[in-house]
């Protein structure tokens, strides 16, 4: 059974708030009513709105973390032997125990993005397990396997970018 991310509540009033604005208009006022919503939800978020209108969640979940955002930084503890496609704009990216989650877009192919995770995620010392693509699927999924972990990368073409989607699991 498929539930909806907790999150997602959060990212519909974000939305709503900017768009539609409220009676006092500053950053802090706007995230203070935003973080109030979550939490009449039963979500805990740290809210936070830029200049541009752009929104970033921050929520802890189940002894991991989730932020969205546009355009967000790869985080810190990030494992460093997991390629990272140039130019990828990152739209959220999760910490959970032992693993890690982030998905973006590239302005690129899917079959350029393939290449790339193929020869960087080798040259990083992964084994290639990716499975045979039945023909006609749009999608392409990738998997690499190294020290007792799994990266699973999905790309999903769209137009002329591909949504990229990176997934570290701890395996074995």
């Amino acid at each position: 059974m498929r539930t909806i991310p907790a999150f997602l509540p959060a990212v519909a009033v974000a939305v709503l708030v900017t768009a539609c604005g409220s009676g006092d208009n500053s950053t802090e006022a706007r995230e203070k009513q935003l973080e109030e919503y979550a939490r009449e939800h039963g979500v805990n978020a740290d809210i936070e709105l830029d200049g541009d209108g752009q929104v970033t969640i921050q929520q802890n979940v189940a002894g991991g973390s989730v932020t969205t955002g546009q355009d967000l930084s790869v985080p810190d503890d990030f494992p460093t032997d997991v390629a990272i496609y140039p130019g990828m704009k990152i739209m959220s990216s999760a910490a959970t125990p032992g693993g890690y989650m982030l998905q973006g877009q590239a302005a690129a192919s899917g079959e350029a993005v393939a290449g790339f995770f193929g020869s960087e995620m080798a040259r990083q010392g992964w084994r290639d397990e990716s499975p045979q693509a039945p023909a006609g699927l749009p999608m392409t999924s990738l998997r690499f396997a190294k020290d007792q972990r799994t990266t699973g990368i999905n790309l999903i073409p769209d137009g002329d970018r591909v949504t990229i989607q990176i997934m570290i699991t701890p395996s074995g």
